[in-house]
């Protein structure tokens, strides 16, 4: 059953990091953030409760904890439909707001699932448009693609060793072998005849 998961995996990621390297080299990827910022509106949201998160954790000798701090907010679209989203806040922020406040929140009009809570988190904007990280991007696509590959070769080389595909080819390998060996023996061997007449 490994095998399937290795080869489906592999190819999945085959597929995925050629999609995402050709929408970076033909600008599908730039396209798509101008979008998001040519389409952002802006509405009036509300703050529907802070949280104060408390993590403890110990790996190994090292022990360790932190405090971090949440934001839920929910706005309606102009179609009248209502989203929402959490972002982190610092500790300054989560004190000095108070839940039902409002805020204004930028979304994406196509797409209200994209929104931004102004002031805590920035929306895209042009310049993050123009500095995407492209390069990253193309090496991000091409370790996912050598990753595939190499699943996906893995999986499929196990399949056929089990199908008796590389166990034929070795025993016709073995076959060819012999023969070979036959031939040069046959070769080899010394004749009761003279090969160029007698003295």
């Amino acid at each position: 059953m490994g095998k399937y998961i290795k080869l489906v995996i592999g190819l999945f990621l085959v597929l995925t990091s050629t999609v995402g390297a050709f929408s970076v080299l033909t600008g599908g990827v730039e396209e798509a953030a101008r979008r998001i910022v040519e389409n952002g509106v802006d509405t009036t949201g509300v703050i529907e409760h802070r949280t104060k998160h408390t993590v403890r954790g110990r790996v190994g000798r090292i022990g360790g904890k932190g405090t971090y701090y949440t934001m839920t907010y929910s706005f309606v679209t102009k179609e009248g439909e209502k989203y929402g989203g959490e972002v982190n806040v610092t500790e300054e922020q989560a004190y000095a707001l108070t839940d039902g406040e409002k805020i204004t929140v930028r979304y994406h009009a196509k797409q209200p699932s994209i929104s931004s809570p102004l002031g805590f988190e920035e929306y895209m904007t042009e310049q993050d448009v123009q500095e995407l990280p492209k390069g990253m991007m193309l090496g991000s696509s091409l370790f996912m693609l050598l990753g595939g590959l190499w699943l996906a070769w893995s999986g499929w080389r196990r399949i056929q060793e089990e199908t008796g595909l590389f166990a034929g080819m070795g025993q016709s390998q073995a076959a060819s072998s012999t023969l070979a060996q036959d031939r040069l023996a046959s070769v080899g061997r010394s004749s009761d005849k003279p090969m160029f007449g007698k003295r």
